[in-house]
């Protein structure tokens, strides 16, 4: 029979409090949004980018969890989430301003009245705010925006820390 052990906690620890922060920012990301990505494609690509952040990321959440008290690790967790959150709301509502554009433009265009349902947000939608919509995609897609999310994601890690929280109202970052 095999068994496993765990060496280290205080390393798992950290892990799944960076995976939290990561995921929280992720589920409100433009291209995981929809409800007709599968949770588990928005977990296991949480995991896979936590896992190629984590080496790098790992002394910032460490130095965080002796700060705070290696017992005290939910509190830290609950802190990298809500700053998650946070930062994927802020995301969200940048593409939520574009997309009330699109709706502006369908108004003045004449096509208010022509809504559509879009299953993947199960809401009904013009066809200028689908348009935008796609288009916002496949912008962040194809132009290699997502490498500069993913790299706020992980500067993150450093900015909005637990030790340096005191600090955040005099941080330009």
């Amino acid at each position: 029979a095999m068994s496993i052990t765990i060496t280290d906690s205080v390393q798992l620890d950290a892990f799944w409090i960076a995976f939290s922060r990561v995921l929280s920012i992720l589920f409100q990301l433009p291209i995981f949004e929809d409800a007709g990505v599968p949770v588990i494609v928005k977990v296991l690509s949480g995991l896979v980018i936590t896992y190629a952040m984590f080496p790098q990321i790992s002394s910032s959440i460490l130095h965080d969890l002796k700060v705070v008290g290696e017992s005290y690790w939910l509190a830290v967790a609950i802190y990298y989430t809500a700053t998650g959150l946070l930062i994927g709301y802020l995301v969200k509502n940048i593409t939520a301003s574009i997309l009330a554009a699109g709706a502006l433009a369908s108004q003045q265009m004449g096509l208010g009245s022509v809504s559509l349902f879009d299953p993947t947000t199960m809401v009904q939608v013009g066809p200028i705010e689908k348009l935008l919509k796609w288009s916002l995609v496949m912008l962040m897609l194809y132009s290699g925006s997502m490498l500069p999310m993913l790299r706020g994601i992980f500067l993150s890690f450093d900015s909005l820390s637990w030790a340096q929280a005191s600090q955040l109202s005099l941080s330009m970052e």
